[in-house]
């Protein structure tokens, strides 16, 4: 490799004193020789600050103090970011062996790309469930419109950050997914880099927020459309990116058994304007309705 670029890496924790030392060790024990790593604590009041301090000398910077949450860490800790490229992690989440050399390889052979998306595992404490799906699409209306995002995954080049910084603090839930619609309403989505490498772990467990907090995620969500939509209302990518958030909150709604909710959704589809993957999306939702009604 001719290069190692400094990754920075920003761990925001609270309370996970039984996950953040595995956190540390996947991140640490790659030996990866330009490694910028942050911890930002909320002030937990576990074990966490006596497992941060096992690996200190291997942090940059860490602090354990109140905050406003996640959102709030994270840009703390992007106050003290210098390197290259930029993620966070979550101190329940973990990077998987090899991730942050292969990272560097894909920086280096893509010097014109600006954000890097590799695959996620998902895994309990039974072991792996499965690997993420890819999240770019064909067009970029239709990865805005979808808005599926693989956090863990997604290490984006600092100086293409600029114009996207800070992080909204009012954000409990959805800032990641905030971030990757803001980038593709900005750079759209030909600097994208992507691998099939699994560079990270997300695990699902009882106190994660995304196992107990689904219907404050969707709310947030649903928020962001809608400034999205207003605050870019003659942005000819963004409008055409709506129908494809209405489709996918459809088969969301279906698959939950709202079958009115999700006929409404359907009903704000203009099928004409999809592409041949969207009208697909579209027959097998309106089938799959169809069935339920009866």
């Amino acid at each position: 490799m001719k290069s190692f670029p400094k990754i920075s890496i920003v761990v925001p924790s609270f309370n996970q004193g039984q996950f953040i030392g595995e956190t540390l060790e996947s991140l640490i024990s790659q030996q990866y020789p330009n490694l910028e790593l942050m911890v930002i604590d909320g002030g937990s009041t576990d074990n966490t600050v006596a497992v941060i301090e096992r690996y200190a000398s291997h942090v940059k910077y860490w602090v354990s103090e109140k905050d406003n949450g996640q959102t709030h860490a994270i840009n703390k800790g992007l106050a003290h970011v210098t390197g290259d490229i930029f993620n966070w992690l979550n101190s329940d989440d973990v990077l998987e062996p090899g991730s942050l050399h292969h990272l560097a390889e894909l920086y280096n052979r893509n010097p014109h790309k600006n954000l890097f998306i590799g695959r996620t595992r998902f895994f309990d404490v039974n072991g792996t469930i499965r690997n993420s799906i890819p999240i770019v699409y064909k067009s970029v209306a239709t990865t805005l419109g979808y808005g599926q995002v693989n956090q863990p995954a997604m290490f984006y080049k600092t100086n293409a950050l600029t114009k996207l910084l800070p992080l909204d603090d009012n954000l409990r839930m959805c800032m990641d997914l905030d971030l990757w619609l803001r980038y593709l309403v900005e750079f759209g989505q030909n600097a994208i880099c992507q691998s099939d490498y699994v560079l990270a772990g997300f695990r699902f467990h009882g106190d994660s927020k995304t196992m107990s907090a689904a219907n404050p995620f969707r709310k947030e969500r649903d928020v962001l459309y809608e400034k999205l939509m207003s605050k870019h209302h003659d942005n000819e990518v963004v409008q055409s990116a709506m129908p494809y958030y209405y489709l996918w909150y459809a088969d969301e709604l279906l698959g939950e058994g709202k079958t009115a909710a999700a006929k409404e959704m359907l009903d704000a589809v203009s099928f004409m304007k999809l592409n041949f993957e969207g009208k697909r999306r579209f027959v097998g939702i309106y089938r799959r309705l169809k069935r339920k009604v009866k």
